[in-house]
């Protein structure tokens, strides 16, 4: 489809121009480090040096993620919002019934993220000092460690480092800032909220709904209005992020034929983000199987680009769950189907939200249930 040609083109573009900035760091980089390395260095000096710098490096872009979200975090607060969880790599700290509590949940493609709860729900909460907060905490830091460098002359060691702290900054809160909407970054959210009611609105309810789902709800006991919202705004990553959590209040209720067609609609009419992108096809498998309908649809949905995207989010639960379904419903292998049942139990002992589970586990029991009277019908 016409929509889906231009979300690949702006995708390729967006995609290009973001590893062009990253690439642009490791050649200032490289400058930097040309000029201060000894031309008559030994081969272990070299090494040493190398490997130590490499070493430094990831440090330096891990300290920026965790000053990208705490910085999300401290103006988030200055704008009146209140905390509900915050991430840093795979280590995610929560409040649970008043208690903050600390699990593991690795999230590919992203380092990082600070949900909070918002001061409003009537879609006139301050949204661009929240979302441009983690990249103003890195450009603050990085002018502070540039200041520092340059009274480090006396120090050629510390003054690279310094440099490189600052540069790293800039990166992060350039790569950040700018908006890329088939990314979904801060400089797009920011822009788009600030320019769209029905943005706004639909930001707030997700971030109320997860506060609900941090503290130990299930998505069906959330009390708000869950809508499907106007397709005009399915162009929209907070309209459709706020519509994944319809999704899942649908599967959640087990109201399976809702979701199907709901999927549907998304999967032609949406643009989707690749973490959207994969709740879509992982409930229109499971809708499709688990209401009868023609499993050659199955077949245009598992093309090899959606089976590498589950394959890239393979340490979430529902991915799991999903090819769990498929292989006991679709492909009738019990074997394959047993496979993701251990790596779903494997997952869910670290996985954060434990009321999510109950929500998955049921559906595999009805997937199980299907499958044994399918059987059972075939013996006879």
């Amino acid at each position: 489809m016409n929509f889906r040609r231009i979300f690949m083109k702006r995708k390729t573009i967006e995609k290009f121009i973001f590893y062009a900035l990253n690439l642009f760091l490791g050649g200032c980089i490289g400058i930097l480090v040309g000029r201060f390395f000894p031309i008559n260095a030994t081969f272990i000096q070299k090494f040493s040096f190398y490997l130590i710098l490499f070493c430094f490096f990831y440090f330096v872009l891990y300290f920026h993620i965790f000053i990208h979200e705490l910085g999300h975090l401290v103006f988030g607060l200055i704008s009146g919002y209140k905390f509900s969880s915050i991430r840093f790599l795979s280590f995610i700290f929560f409040l649970e019934n008043g208690k903050l509590k600390l699990k593991k949940l690795k999230l590919a493609g992203t380092g990082g993220q600070c949900l909070m709860i918002p001061p409003k729900l009537d879609g006139t909460s301050p949204v661009c000092l929240y979302n441009w907060g983690g990249c103003l905490a890195n450009l603050i830091f990085s002018i502070i460690f540039l200041v520092v460098a340059c009274f480090s002359k006396s120090f050629p060691t510390l003054k690279v480092f310094f440099e490189i702290f600052s540069i790293c900054g800039f990166i992060v809160a350039v790569t950040n800032g700018i908006p890329f909407k088939t990314l979904s970054n801060d400089g797009y959210n920011a822009i788009t909220l600030k320019k769209r009611f029905e943005a706004r609105k639909a930001f707030e309810k997700s971030l109320y709904i997860s506060k609900e789902i941090a503290g130990g709800k299930r998505i069906k006991d959330v009390d708000v209005d869950f809508c499907e919202y106007d397709e005009k705004f399915y162009d929209d990553n907070m309209v459709v992020m706020a519509a994944m959590q319809t999704l899942n209040y649908y599967v959640d209720k087990c109201e399976f034929e809702k979701a199907y067609e709901f999927c549907k609609k998304l999967y032609e009419k949406a643009f989707l983000i690749d973490i959207h992108k994969l709740v879509v096809i992982s409930e229109l498998i499971n809708s499709i199987l688990l209401t009868d309908k023609d499993k050659s649809e199955i077949d245009q949905i598992f093309t090899k680009e959606n089976k590498s995207l589950l394959k890239k989010y393979k340490a979430l639960p529902p991915v799991h769950r999903a090819l769990y379904v498929y292989e006991l419903l679709y492909n009738n292998n019990e074997e394959n189907a047993l496979k993701h049942k251990k790596d779903f139990e494997k997952i869910a002992k670290k996985y954060p939200y434990k009321q999510e589970l109950v929500g998955e586990i049921e559906i595999m029991q009805l997937a199980r249930t299907k499958f044994e009277e399918k059987n059972n019908s075939d013996l006879k």
